[in-house]
């Protein structure tokens, strides 16, 4: 039985053992992401940063804390959760609904038309405001970025038929906003 937690000791002056760390782990690894992002290339992306972190700090490893696997796949799951939280700033960074928000606009649209449809921007994006937090940041992602419903309920993670329910509910408000400020 191989024991790991040499390997990984020798691994910090000895390339070749950090190469027979790599290939025995990587697979235990990428099946962790991969299982808890359901996606090849975030997969993929991740996994090289977990590698990099795990080879530039392998003098920090303590076998008698934890064994090589136990640390490694706590570096996999902070790095995932890492991404994770990134990503949630990104998203709110992004669908901020700022005075660039526009639909796209006809390149042979005649003056009057611009005027309606940037008046019906307007409207919209104060409709939208009045919606609550959680339904402004769904409603911009799939229709302002134009994701799909499966990529958006894995960002909030929730299902896919959870944000088919809430893009019924906020378009069904947006609707009634619009309504009582038009009647």
């Amino acid at each position: 039985m191989t024991n790991w937690d040499i390997i990984a000791k020798k691994a910090v002056s000895d390339e070749d053992s950090f190469v027979e760390l790599y290939n025995h782990f990587f697979p235990i690894v990428y099946k962790n992401i991969y299982m808890k992002t359901q996606n090849e290339e975030l997969a993929d992306e991740i996994i090289g940063i977990i590698f990099w972190k795990t080879f530039n700090n392998l003098e920090k490893f303590d076998e008698t804390r934890a064994s090589f696997q136990t640390w490694l796949l706590k570096i996999t799951q902070n790095e995932i959760v890492t991404y994770y939280r990134s990503q949630a700033r990104r998203i709110e960074h992004e669908t901020a609904i700022g005075e660039d928000f526009d639909f796209k606009a006809d390149e042979s649209e005649e003056p009057e038309q611009k005027f309606l449809r940037e008046e019906k921007n307007q409207r919209l994006k104060a409709a939208i405001e009045k919606l609550n937090e959680r339904e402004r940041k769904i409603i911009t992602l799939r229709y302002y970025l134009d994701m799909k419903n499966d990529d958006i309920a894995k960002k909030f993670d929730i299902t896919s038929e959870n944000v088919r329910v809430i893009l019924n509910r906020a378009r069904a408000k947006l609707k009634k906003f619009l309504d009582e400020e038009a009647g």
